[in-house]
């Protein structure tokens, strides 16, 4: 299939385990790709993350004039859906943004009492607008920083069920490995690649959007981006070989992981 799009998650797919920014050699492939097509990079994190970690690398790897090719092209689909950005004019601006239901429960009251139980685990970021983000505590190592995401994950999977016995039809909770997003169940990743499309122009279930995560487990942050709800999703991390949705990266019968398997993917469509 030729792809009129892409969109990738960001930790995890765009960047290897524990490592907070693309290396040089992926940012230049996400560099060609947008020259040929939209590129929307679909993430957890909010705007002021992505300056720091996304926008600054890639001003820093782009050469001399390929900015006006590039940033009209390069999209930001923050807050695990919730907000999708695009680069208007010098910078970027939101083309669509989902609220959190304050009707069926408070997200104030939803933030104080999850950062009573997980003290030792993590903390609550303040700076997204749609989701609840709890950010782990850094362990002194990848594994132990997980352990404290699936410990939060179990915490607030807890709470809700406490609050709302059905509230798997209101909200999603994912664990990204080094944090936990609720979101509203209208608000996560596969309403970010519909609105995506949408915006576009495209149409259908919109597998013509090669769709890129790495937590695909039930649970996983990727789980609603990589269903095959919308686009043609790939894994480049964790997946169900009993599911027609991901499909894995491989070459040569062999999978390949994290930002190899997207450099791979992107250099191969």
């Amino acid at each position: 299939m030729k792809f009129k799009a892409v969109m990738c998650d960001f930790d995890g797919t765009i960047t290897n385990p524990g490592v907070n920014y693309p290396s040089e050699k992926m940012a230049r492939v996400l560099i060609e790709t947008a020259k040929r097509v939209p590129v929307a990079i679909c993430s957890g994190r909010e705007m002021a993350s992505f300056k720091l970690h996304g926008i600054e690398v890639f001003e820093e790897y782009l050469n001399e004039g390929e900015g006006q090719e590039f940033w009209p092209n390069f999209y930001f689909v923050a807050e695990n859906g919730g907000i999708g950005y695009r680069y208007v004019e010098g910078e970027y601006v939101p083309f669509y943004e989902d609220e959190w239901p304050d009707d069926v429960l408070g997200r104030e009251y939803l933030m104080d009492l999850l950062a009573a139980r997980i003290v030792g685990f993590g903390g609550i970021l303040c700076k997204h607008r749609v989701p609840i983000v709890l950010h782990a505590n850094h362990g002194e190592s990848i594994e132990e920083t997980r352990e404290h995401s699936a410990a939060m994950h179990q915490i607030a999977v807890k709470a809700l069920e406490e609050l709302l016995p059905d509230y798997e039809k209101h909200f999603h909770v994912g664990d990204s490995g080094i944090g936990v997003l609720i979101v509203p169940a209208g608000a996560d990743k596969d309403n970010g690649v519909k609105r995506f499309g949408e915006f576009l122009g495209l149409g259908g279930d919109f597998r013509e959007i090669l769709v890129i995560g790495d937590s695909a487990e039930r649970g996983g942050n990727d789980y609603y981006f990589l269903n095959g709800r919308y686009g043609t999703a790939y894994t480049v991390g964790s997946y169900d070989q009993g599911l027609e949705w991901p499909r894995p990266v491989q070459r040569d019968g062999e999978r390949l992981m994290n930002e190899e398997g997207t450099m791979f993917l992107l250099e191969k469509a």
